[in-house]
């Protein structure tokens, strides 16, 4: 692990992360040793849109029962655990954070799925899994904390078989006219938003709903086609500052 690997990890790791899940689940009245995937949905899914977003991108992929998907980047859980209950399907979630691993076990565990999705702390820039393992794969917000794009794509692609389905939903800057993006990280603490900007990034939404043709940079060089999902006008329904 490099040394923005490592800053990635102590930013986002906390020792006392499934406690904090727990009290919050007890403050909202959902016993933690009884729960739903219903109940971890706030919670579980860290990407914009959460739940519903992962909905609508798993709709797109054509997942079937006995496929194996992989999730680069998992965080919590949320999304495998979801696609494994809901497709049925074999499902594997690597993240860099050996504590959000951790939580997702435990969460996992709880909820007594019949077929649980398996987790394993690792670099997405080097998986620990042979060529052509998965038969899909999804990464959400991801990419936006590994500056090695065309690493991440072909190391993706190396454990991805042939004629496989790749699901991509990042944060994605629309051309140079719009302000450069406050994206989460090591060295960034979260901004107040001033109803200034907050107009602006709703306008931004606007114009990422209307997106029409795929952006392929990173992409096209590892063999991948490309189409566009038009995630924005979902996020736009969902939420108040919606993506840029």
């Amino acid at each position: 692990m490099d040394s923005l690997e490592n800053a990635v990890a102590q930013h986002y790791g906390a020792d006392d992360l499934l406690a904090r899940i727990d009290a919050g689940l007890k403050s909202s009245g959902v016993d933690p040793a009884r729960l739903t995937l219903e109940d971890l949905a706030p919670v579980d899914e860290f990407h914009i849109g959460g739940r519903k977003a992962t909905q609508h991108a798993v709709s797109r992929m054509s997942l079937s029962a006995s496929d194996h998907l992989l999730d680069v980047g998992c965080g919590l859980g949320g999304a495998v655990r979801y696609i494994s209950a809901a497709i049925g399907c074999r499902a594997t979630g690597i993240d860099l954070t050996p504590e959000f691993i951790d939580v997702a076990r435990n969460l996992t565990a709880r909820l007594g799925l019949s077929a649980p999705p398996e987790f394993e702390t690792a670099s997405a820039l080097a998986m620990p899994f042979e060529d052509q393992t998965f038969d899909a794969a999804i990464t959400f917000h991801v990419a936006m904390n590994i500056p090695d794009r065309a690493g991440l794509y072909t190391e993706i692609a190396r454990v991805l078989r042939p004629g496989a389905t790749f699901c991509i939903y990042d944060v994605i800057k629309l051309g140079p006219a719009i302000s450069p993006i406050r994206r989460p990280g090591p060295s960034r603490r979260k901004p107040a938003m001033s109803p200034a900007r907050r107009r602006r990034e709703n306008i931004c939404a606007k114009r990422a709903s209307r997106l029409s043709k795929p952006r392929t940079a990173g992409i096209s060089p590892c063999n991948f086609s490309v189409s566009a999902l038009p995630v924005a006008r979902v996020m736009a329904r969902r939420l108040s500052a919606p993506i840029c």
